[in-house]
């Protein structure tokens, strides 16, 4: 792996964010009848507009700035963003609908029944936060999620009773330094490795703290936290046995690039789990890792590596991942396309009976962005190169097609899907590498009328097996079919 480091800063560097800048946003030109304003004026009006701009952790949205009169902004309720309640407090709300149509076949790749299924997925997200300016705030986040017209066992992330997401009390005491206490969703990087799953019905979160130190150009967040297990029919559970922790550096200059580091640790003790040899034991897993992403006006890149090591049951745990995406912006071509070439990297074992677990372990990701959108694929003994090219097709829709070939790294070792389990196998080895190709298309609408709090997403996704997934499981092709609805405020 240390080979790879000087690469990757070179990659790195090839993107300068020094030719980059903010896309101004476009304004109606003023009536002809009155005189255009001048620049002054019309940065002074702009610096006067706030931009709704929705965050995946709506906790990281600030409407401070409707504290001032003159502030506009295009939410369509702005009156519960930010409601004065007494000399230097105030509360602001917000929430979440979300519906999403399924129907899919196959998703198992074992041909189990019911083969074809047809569903829905509800979810409601609630917020509100109680803020003293820059001292405090008390943030709270409440969830529903439910499913309707499931034939087969729903996947543990479709159902949740109403339940607490986020609640935390952050203390904001010094403008470089905060500390978040309670329950809080984690989202890092690209979220291949930490990540609230947004794609989940019932999203992921966890219970602990979270010690963020900012400076110029520079944000690091120290945590140590417990996951949380969805109880479909009760209340989150704790885990109180497992503790996730860990240090993410973030260097940032300018708008166009970013430098991720970070070291993270999963010590499971609630948990036993089984060695080369049948012993059982807990696990001790430690991930240290690089990133980098930048933009170089219609080059866009990334670069990761992550090594893992400890121990599992007393195996000694060696695996590694990479990540290498690049893209181009066409705009001077009819629709715009930015065409892309994704690969990734994830290590798999090649003896299960040896001392030695080279398998890598993804730990809370958003797999469903990176690895095709049917999930049967996770980011653990596999290598996929996905070409990718995205389409403007209006100001208000996208069109986004991407085909993926998954290969397993070490044939006696399984294929794992986007939940980290493993699916099908052949410890022999001898059913080939392919595991097969899937085609992604994706629409994304969002309509004017609805600006800026709606949006329609309409996906088709079709996974045709290959030698490997023919000869471990039913052999026929999986496919999904989505509309999804969004209404964000």
């Amino acid at each position: 792996m240390p080979s790879l480091l000087p690469s990757l800063l070179f990659f790195v560097a090839l993107f300068d964010p020094a030719e980059n800048g903010d896309v101004p946003h476009a304004r109606a030109a003023p009536p002809a009848a009155r005189a255009a304003p001048s620049t002054d004026d019309a940065a002074e009006e702009q610096a006067r507009k706030l931009k709704t701009i929705f965050h995946n952790l709506r906790f990281e949205e600030d409407w401070t700035a409707l504290a001032d009169e003159a502030v506009t902004t295009d939410h369509r309720m702005p009156a519960i963003k930010h409601i004065e309640v007494a000399d230097g407090w105030s509360t602001s709300f917000g929430g979440q609908y979300r519906y999403r149509y399924m129907d899919e076949s196959n998703r198992s790749l074992m041909g189990t029944v019911p083969g074809h299924n047809t569903f829905s997925l509800n979810r409601i997200r609630l917020h509100g936060e109680l803020r003293a300016e820059g001292q405090a705030r008390l943030f709270i986040e409440i969830l529903d999620a439910g499913i309707r017209g499931e034939e087969a066992a729903p996947a543990p992330i479709d159902r949740q009773n109403r339940d607490i997401h986020n609640a935390f009390i952050e203390l904001l005491a010094d403008p470089e330094l905060r500390l978040r206490l309670g329950r809080t969703e984690l989202q890092y990087g690209a979220q291949r490795l930490v990540s609230p799953l947004d794609w989940g019905n019932t999203r992921r979160t966890f219970q602990g703290g979270v010690l963020q130190l900012f400076g110029e150009g520079v944000k690091v967040d120290l945590f140590a936290v417990h996951p949380v297990a969805v109880e479909p029919r009760g209340h989150d559970d704790v885990l109180h046995n497992q503790w996730f922790r860990g240090v993410w550096a973030t260097w940032s200059d300018g708008p166009g690039a970013t430098l991720d580091t970070y070291l993270l640790a999963l010590n499971d003790d609630d948990r036993t789990y089984t060695a080369g040899d049948g012993g059982m034991g807990k696990l001790d897993l430690y991930t240290a890792g690089l990133r980098g992403a930048g933009r170089n006006g219609d080059l866009d890149g990334e670069a990761e590596v992550a090594w893992q090591f400890g121990e599992r049951a007393g195996d000694r745990v060696d695996a590694w991942a990479w990540t290498l995406r690049g893209g181009a912006t066409l705009p001077d071509v009819p629709l715009a396309p930015r065409v892309g070439l994704d690969l990734d990297f994830a290590s798999g074992d090649r003896d299960a009976t040896d001392s030695k677990l080279g398998t890598f372990q993804q730990l809370f990701p958003l797999g469903h962005a990176w690895l095709g959108y049917l999930d049967l694929v996770g980011r653990q003994n596999i290598f996929a190169v996905m070409p990718t090219v995205t389409l403007r097709t209006t100001d208000t829709t996208s069109v986004r097609v991407a085909w993926a070939r998954f290969q397993l790294v070490s044939d006696s070792d399984a294929l794992y899907n986007a939940g980290g389990k493993a699916t099908l196998v052949d410890p022999g080895g001898t059913s080939g590498d392919h595991v097969g190709d899937e085609w992604d298309l994706t629409l994304a609408w969002k309509p004017r009328d609805l600006a800026p709090h709606g949006e329609f997403l309409l996906g088709w996704s079709h996974f045709r097996p290959g030698r490997f997934a023919k000869a471990t499981g039913d052999g026929e092709a999986a496919t999904l079919l989505y509309l999804q609805y969004t209404h964000t405020f």
